[in-house]
Formats: structure tokens, sequence, C-alpha cells
């Protein structure tokens, strides 16, 4: 398992604590009113932890290519691994931008 997969898993054990509270509230007989913030919270947790997720995902792979590039028993030439490590940071400066894309 993913170092990504296991922060995301973990993230989604928050929202996991928002439906029981939203359980334990929903008890009783009654219509509730005031459990919009609630709802909006579990959703505004769920694309942050994906966004997270995505954005580590990522530079896992990068990472991972990279490593493979550099290592036996084929090597990549001088040249392409350059080549990679500036795409790379093209990459990383995008990730960055993720959340803030209009």
């Amino acid at each position: 398992m993913s170092d990504s997969l296991i922060a995301f898993t973990n993230q989604l054990g928050l929202v996991d604590q928002l439906i029981t509270i939203h359980g334990r509230l929903q008890r009783g007989r009654g219509r509730r009113h005031q459990l919009d913030a609630l709802h909006r919270a579990g959703v505004v947790l769920t694309v942050a932890a994906w966004q997270a997720y995505l954005e580590k995902l990522l530079i896992e792979g990068l990472d991972a290519i990279q490593a493979d590039m550099a290592g036996p028993p084929n090597p990549a030439p001088n040249w392409a691994r350059q080549a990679f490590l500036m795409r790379r940071a093209e990459i990383l400066i995008s990730i960055k931008k993720f959340n803030t894309v209009s």
C-alpha cells in the first residue's frame, strides 16, 4: 500500500467520525434542521482528502520514475535524466497549483 493511499484512508477516518456524529444526532423523532454544516463538512473533508491523495500519488509516481531511470540494470542516458528532471520541476509546480486552478 502506498503512502498516499494510507494518508487518504486516514483522512477518510475523519469523514467516518462525522458520519458517526450525524447518526447520533439523527436519533429520535422529527426532522433535524441544523445538520447542513455537518453535511457540508463531510463533503469538504472528502474532497480535500481526494485532492491530497492525487497530489501525493503523482509525486510518488515521479519518484518511482526517477529511481527507475537511475537504477540498474539499464540506467537511462544522462540527457534523458536531465530532461526528466526539468519536466519534473514543471509538474511539481503544477501540482502545487492544483487546488487554485480556476
